[in-house]
């Protein structure tokens, strides 16, 4: 696990007072550490524009001051309006697959979720996470099974060090239910470029599933999306686009807080895997 003191700090935020408090401890670390940590311009270059993986912890401590929080909000807004999560015979059992995962924000999101929902007793979660970035997913892990310790939730992390074009996804599930968190990829060339092969995969998962999927406004949001759709034709879908989140964002090249709106796209897919194998089978 990453050796600054700083993620440890938060970490114990996050447990006590929820991510949005997880989000502010950081942005106020890097506020008062300016030269300790990467410029604007400084990031963009190492990272092609965030378009790389994190290499490092100042740009994972960077994208999180960044962009985590309106992210986390997006997927929270998701969950919220569209789940319905009861406890069958007192339990909650589940697999979630975190898609793109960085820094776990869409898994806190969704853990957040049950937690204020008073469904993590008896909560068997097995999750697991996907992304290039070896810094981003040893922090996600860390987060997670920290928060899932602080709640008595049973939780199992599988991680994968790679691009989604060569993750391989469980092919047996132990609980029927998987959650399917595809938070800001879905506008990515090379993730659209791998959809075809990630499907093909999650059709074979058996149980009920439910694909959340969120990403920035942007025309290649909506290629992405599409592409889903079309890919899983068997699925119930739920879209809203040009959603418009108001929320009080550090701005880094600014240094100050202020109220700020972010437009995103929002869709939910679900499915029965009977429903996957007969369409498959066509």
């Amino acid at each position: 696990m990453t050796s600054n003191t700083h993620v440890f700090d938060a970490a114990e935020v996050l447990c006590t007072e929820g991510f949005q408090a997880y989000f502010k401890e950081l942005a106020n670390y890097f506020a008062s550490n300016k030269r300790d940590n990467l410029t604007y311009g400084e990031f963009l270059n190492r990272t092609a524009r965030a378009t790389l993986p994190l290499a490092c912890n100042q740009e994972a401590l960077f994208y999180t001051v960044a962009y985590a929080w309106p992210h986390y909000l997006t997927m929270r807004k998701l969950i919220e309006d569209l789940i319905e999560v009861t406890a069958d015979n007192g339990s909650i059992k589940l697999q979630v697959i975190d898609y793109g995962c960085g820094q776990g924000v869409a898994s806190i999101a969704f853990i957040e979720f049950l937690i204020e929902k008073g469904l993590t007793e008896n909560c068997e979660i097995d999750l697991v996470l996907i992304d290039p970035s070896f810094v981003s997913l040893q922090i996600a892990q860390y987060l997670c099974a920290r928060l899932a310790k602080a709640y008595g939730i049973n939780m199992t992390i599988q991680t994968q060090p790679c691009e989604l074009k060569d993750a391989r996804l469980p092919k047996a599930n132990i609980y029927n239910d998987t959650i399917h968190l595809m938070s800001n990829v879905l506008d990515v060339d090379t993730v659209q470029e791998s959809l075809d092969d990630l499907v093909s995969q999650i059709a074979k998962i058996p149980g009920s599933h439910l694909l959340f999927a969120t990403s920035p406004s942007y025309s290649g949001t909506q290629a992405g999306f599409n592409m889903l759709k079309q890919l899983t034709p068997y699925a119930s879908v739920w879209q809203e686009d040009d959603i418009k989140l108001w929320h009080e964002q550090y701005i880094i090249t600014q240094d100050r807080w202020m109220q700020c709106s972010a437009k995103r796209d929002l869709m939910m897919l679900s499915w029965e895997a009977s429903d996957a194998g007969l369409e498959v089978a066509c």
